[in-house]
């Protein structure tokens, strides 16, 4: 994951091996200051990629901070779908 200002850019894997790293990195980021996770660079996913996505949404939510995900691939997108999670993940 690269932090670059309101920004943090996913790269490679979000799997259960990376889940928890992820996921805590990300809600380090929120309360610094990162209102976008680029997620272009996923390469890999299971299920736990949506975990960690709500959870850095709740933690948004938490601290009343708008969030965004943009790029997201399609198997990523096709997961949400199937659990109607992609209006939450990823409506505009």
């Amino acid at each position: 994951m690269a932090h670059s200002g309101e920004t943090f850019r996913i790269q490679g894997a979000m799997r259960l091996e990376q889940a928890k790293q992820l996921l805590a990195d990300g809600e380090q980021g929120i309360k610094n200051g990162v209102r976008h996770f680029d997620l272009a660079a996923v390469e890999a996913i299971d299920s736990s990629a949506l975990a960690v996505l709500l959870g850095w949404r709740r933690q948004a939510e938490e601290q009343k901070l708008p969030i965004r995900f943009t790029g997201a691939p399609a198997n990523i997108r096709a997961l949400a779908e199937l659990y109607g999670l992609s209006e939450l993940l990823f409506a505009a």
